[in-house]
């Protein structure tokens, strides 16, 4: 089976919330709940170390949840999740969510998700 994700359009409104809140900066973290063949995560998780990505344990399990720095903006936020998005179509990962969190902790206090795939 092949993976080919359609662009994931985000929830502007929860970029613009994250804006206002106190929790966050100008800076951001993009978490990506990703899920695949282990050999095809540890391929993809090589690819996005060029984006500074972190938490890219756990392949062996077939899911990674991998944290991607960003700025907050909208136009950084959405050229980010598309240049991911090629990447897992690439190694043929699937993309369950992203959310879009304050720090690079797993688990952080507030955070907004801004895509999820269909059920």
């Amino acid at each position: 089976m092949t993976i080919a994700h359609e662009r994931l359009e985000i929830d502007s409104g929860k970029v613009r919330e994250a804006q206002t809140h106190a929790d966050f900066s100008e800076n951001a973290w993009l978490t990506f709940y990703l899920a695949g063949q282990s050999n095809d995560l540890d391929a993809l998780s090589v690819a996005l170390e060029k984006f500074g990505a972190r938490n890219l344990e756990g392949s062996k399990g077939g899911f990674v949840n991998a944290k991607i720095p960003v700025s907050l903006t909208e136009s950084d936020i959405i050229d980010r999740v598309d240049q991911v998005r090629k990447q897992a179509d690439r190694f043929n990962i699937s993309i369950d969510i992203v959310d879009l969190d304050p720090t690079d902790e797993s688990h952080s206090k507030k955070f907004y998700t801004l895509w999820k795939a269909s059920q």
